[in-house]
């Protein structure tokens, strides 16, 4: 496993943007890898150089990816990545609820790797694809109270609400 993880660690330190990331980030960024990982194994996926390229890149990401997008980017560290080692990885995280697929129109569907596996918010902005991750406390004791009530099994644990972050709405505005 020590391995495995240092070799991701590796991909996610090569693919990296200085400018882009603060340590804290990169802990973060780490720990969500180790996480996707843990998920895959226990599927019984095979832990390939293709599949933790594509762990690499939803764990570092900021923004919501197409797939295609992740294969572009994965590419940068394990050439031989194709599309359907990234769709059947999604999907398999999906499943495990670690990533949510997000539709931000009519078009684009995206994915956004889950931090939290507690039911939680995902702000996206529509214009720059930035994802926030905020805690919803008051609202999760509701919503987990109604399910409970309705008898209803959830297979994701994310809202996505889809707008405008503040740096976008300011330059929309006149």
């Amino acid at each position: 496993m020590r391995v495995i993880l240092s070799k991701c660690a590796t991909i996610l330190r090569h693919t990296e943007n200085d400018s882009h990331y603060e340590k804290s980030n990169i802990v973060m960024t780490e720990i969500l890898a180790e996480t996707l990982i843990q998920e895959l194994r226990k599927t019984g996926c095979r832990i390939t150089q293709a599949r933790l390229a594509v762990v690499a890149v939803l764990a570092q990401s900021t923004q919501p990816l197409k797939p295609m997008e992740i294969m572009s980017q994965a590419r940068r560290s394990y050439p031989s990545v194709n599309l359907a080692t990234v769709y059947r990885t999604l999907d398999v995280l999906q499943v495990a609820q670690c990533v949510s697929r997000v539709r931000l129109d009519a078009e684009a569907s995206v994915v956004v790797a889950c931090h939290r596996t507690a039911l939680h918010v995902h702000l996206i902005c529509r214009q720059c694809r930035q994802v926030m991750e905020c805690d919803v406390a008051l609202l999760a004791a509701h919503v987990e109270q109604a399910m409970q009530t309705a008898g209803f099994t959830p297979q994701s644990r994310a809202i996505e609400l889809v707008g405008l972050c503040k740096t976008c709405q300011q330059e929309v505005e006149p």
